[in-house]
């Protein structure tokens, strides 16, 4: 739990440090189930909670500076107003002239909070748009049975890379199924 504090202190904009960083890091010497059934001791008791992979300090809220909440509006309102031509996360780097440790501290945490949705090491939706996504592919499949890349890239208007990324991304989500050139709902 102090070492958990002491993260909080360095990181202030992560929602927690991984869960896997603290079972091989703290509890290397044990066996993996005792050491979850320790982590869930811990959440059971109120000392720490966990964020889908991430685990902090019970009540532990991200905090940003003046500076850093305006960057975090700049990069929500470029993200929601991108749809699905998103910008590369380098342009997007260039283009906003902020401190670029800054800048990718409250990107990673926009990431880890949820806000932003990571497709790949390239492609990047803000969370609206990625569920407009999502109910897309599901309507079309739904009244059509399948879907391809290309007809997905038309029904969004956007690249092929996009359309694939987000299709592939389903796929891994346990959304879609690949068979042949299609997606299929699983």
């Amino acid at each position: 739990i102090e070492e958990l504090e002491r993260y909080h202190e360095k990181y202030t904009l992560k929602i927690g440090m991984e869960k896997e960083v603290i079972r091989s890091k703290y509890l290397k010497n044990i066996k993996p189930r005792v050491g979850e059934r320790f982590i869930d001791l811990l959440i059971e008791k109120d000392y720490i909670e966990q964020y889908m992979e991430n685990v902090c300090i019970k009540g532990f809220k991200v905090k940003y500076s003046p500076i850093q909440l305006k960057i975090k509006d700049d990069l929500i309102k470029i993200y929601k107003e991108s749809i699905f031509t998103p910008p590369k996360k380098e342009d997007l780097f260039e283009t906003l002239e902020y401190d670029k440790d800054e800048l990718t501290q409250v990107f990673d945490s926009l990431i880890s909070s949820g806000e932003i949705i990571k497709l790949n090491e390239e492609i990047y939706l803000h969370k609206t748009n990625y569920e407009k996504g999502l109910i897309t592919v599901k309507d079309y499949i739904k009244a059509n049975g399948s879907i391809t890349v290309a007809e997905y890239r038309d029904i969004l208007n956007t690249n092929r890379k996009v359309a694939l990324s987000l299709l592939e991304y389903f796929d891994q989500e346990k959304i879609t199924k690949r068979d042949q050139d299609k997606r299929v709902l699983l």
